[in-house]
C-alpha cells in the first residue's frame, strides 16, 4: 500500500492478496470470493470506495487484486481482508489518507446581531476538498487571502466594517471586527482571490 494517499484517489500500487497454506506453500486454487474493509476507521463518515464490486473480488492464480479503492475521509487506516465463508483474515499495515485538492469553501453559522455592534459570532470560511475534509497544507488556495462580502435582499444601503480579508491559517479564515450599520437580512459571502 501506498504510505500517503490524498482521499478520493485510488490507493497505489493496488494491493495484491496472495494466499498461502499453513506449511507456507502457495494456494493457487481459491473459489471463495476475497473481500476488504475498513479497520476501524478513525472517521466514522469514512467510505471505502470503488468500482461495482471493488471490493469483493475473486481470487485468480492464488491472487487476488483489489484496483480503484480509495477512502473519502483523512486519517490513518488499516484494510482488513476476508475470505468469504471462511474464518480467514488478516489486515494490512497502516496508511494514511491525506486531504484532496480544493474543492469548496465552508462559511460558520452566524448567530442574529444588532446593527452598528460587531457580530457577537464571528465569520470564519474553511477549506474543504470534495469529501468534506479540511484542508490545511501548503497548496495554492492555502496561500491565497480570503475576502468577506455581505449582500442583501432588503437593504439598499449599509456600511460594512471589520477586518473584511484574511488569511487562511491550518485551513481556517477567521474574521475580526465585522460590524454592518444597518439591520436586516443579510448572505455572507467568501471569495478567495485569484482563484
Amino acid at each position: 500500500l501506498g504510505t500517503v494517499t490524498a482521499a478520493g484517489i485510488p490507493i497505489y500500487p493496488e494491493l495484491n492478496v496472495t494466499f498461502f497454506a499453513a506449511d507456507n506453500t502457495r494456494i493457487i486454487y481459491l473459489s471463495n470470493p476475497v473481500g476488504i474493509q475498513l479497520n476501524t476507521p478513525v472517521d466514522p463518515a469514512a467510505v471505502l470506495q470503488g468500482g461495482v464490486n471493488a471490493s469483493v473480488v475473486p481470487a485468480r492464480s492464488g491472487v487476488a487484486t483489489f484496483v480503484n479503492i480509495s477512502v473519502s475521509k483523512t486519517g490513518n487506516y488499516s484494510l482488513r481482508v476476508v475470505v468469504f465463508g471462511t474464518a480467514f483474515s488478516a489486515s494490512t499495515g497502516l496508511f494514511t489518507i491525506a486531504p484532496g485538492a480544493f474543492r469548496r469553501i465552508a462559511i460558520s453559522a452566524i448567530n442574529n446581531g444588532t446593527g452598528g455592534l460587531p457580530l457577537p459570532t464571528q465569520p470564519q470560511c474553511t477549506l474543504l476538498d470534495a469529501f468534506g475534509n479540511l484542508i490545511t497544507g501548503t497548496g495554492t488556495a492555502t496561500c491565497l487571502p480570503v475576502a468577506l462580502s455581505f449582500s442583501s435582499p432588503d437593504v439598499t444601503s449599509f456600511l460594512l466594517s471589520g477586518n473584511t480579508t484574511a488569511a487562511f491559517v491550518n485551513g481556517q479564515a477567521v474574521f475580526s471586527g465585522i460590524t454592518i450599520d444597518a439591520a436586516g437580512t443579510y448572505v455572507l459571502n467568501c471569495t478567495v482571490q485569484q482563484l
